[in-house]
């Protein structure tokens, strides 16, 4: 898929569906989002919709400003988890780095996992099994 083409597929996956809750779907958000854009997308996905409800805590899913005081990490752990979940869902192995994505780098592959992550979205597919997966297989690499 030509980047333009990603472009229009993901303005009418999420714009249709989300359009009173998202933010307005530009080409310049798309091409490079800030990691804010992405945090208010899976923030609205999980209280409206209640995909991937679970996987995140509250401290997580607060309103991101710039004041927080999020580092790289806590931003590359946020998108861990959601390319994961994404991962589950549809059983397919993801080359969407998040350390590409905090970084800007990679826009094509940060489209694709938005275009993903639209498509769960979408099915509405049960996503309770696949964050009880991931929040148990990140407590075990805590201990």
């Amino acid at each position: 898929m030509t980047q333009a083409l990603w472009f229009v597929v993901i303005e009418i996956e999420y714009s249709n569906y989300y359009k009173q809750y998202f933010p307005k779907l530009t080409k310049k958000l798309l091409s490079k989002p800030p990691f804010r854009f992405l945090h208010d997308l899976i923030r609205v996905s999980i209280t409206k919709v209640r995909f991937g409800q679970g996987l995140y805590t509250e401290n997580e899913l607060a309103i991101v400003d710039s004041s927080s005081n999020w580092t790289k990490e806590d931003k590359e752990g946020f998108l861990f988890k959601l390319i994961r979940l994404i991962e589950l869902q549809l059983n397919i192995v993801s080359n969407c780095k998040p350390s590409k994505i905090v970084e800007g780098l990679g826009g094509e592959n940060t489209n694709y996992m938005l275009q993903l992550f639209a498509i769960c979205i979408l099915f509405r597919r049960d996503s309770c099994h696949s964050v009880q997966q991931i929040v148990m297989s990140l407590f075990l690499v805590k201990l």
